[in-house]
């Protein structure tokens, strides 16, 4: 069972797997460390499994909205990209900026450098810098 202190750690964490994105560097050592620290933590589960190319496992039934759609949006890019692509547009129009999904979307599709996903890159930190 995870305490709240590791629940609040593997946050704090995961916060800092989102801010190395937004600083172009990788996310997956905090990703990791999130995850060590709280492995029920879903989203950092998913998205570590994302980054490094592994099975990503279902969503838990206690997920939130806003977690289901993350987790759909890396799924999609590893089986369909048009279809995440899509799927990160939705979820981009519900909640702003997911820096970790736009990452793992956009390099199923050659890259953030490229043309293709700059509308959702944005020019805020929030998103990406």
């Amino acid at each position: 069972m995870t305490t709240p202190k590791a629940a609040l750690d593997a946050l704090d964490l995961y916060d800092a797997a989102v801010a190395a994105v937004c600083a172009g560097t990788d996310p997956t050592d905090a990703l990791r460390r999130a995850v060590e620290a709280d492995p029920t933590y879903g989203v950092a589960v998913g998205d570590l499994a994302a980054v490094t190319g592994t099975d990503i496992p279902d969503v838990l039934p206690t997920a939130s909205r806003w977690e289901r759609q993350h987790l759909a949006v890396i799924r999609a890019a590893i089986t369909d990209v048009a279809r995440a692509e899509v799927l990160l547009r939705e979820h981009a129009a519900a909640y702003g900026c997911d820096p970790v999904a736009l990452l793992v979307v956009a390099r199923q599709l050659g890259g953030i450098d490229g043309d293709r996903l700059v509308d959702l890159r944005g020019s805020a930190c929030s998103c990406w810098t």
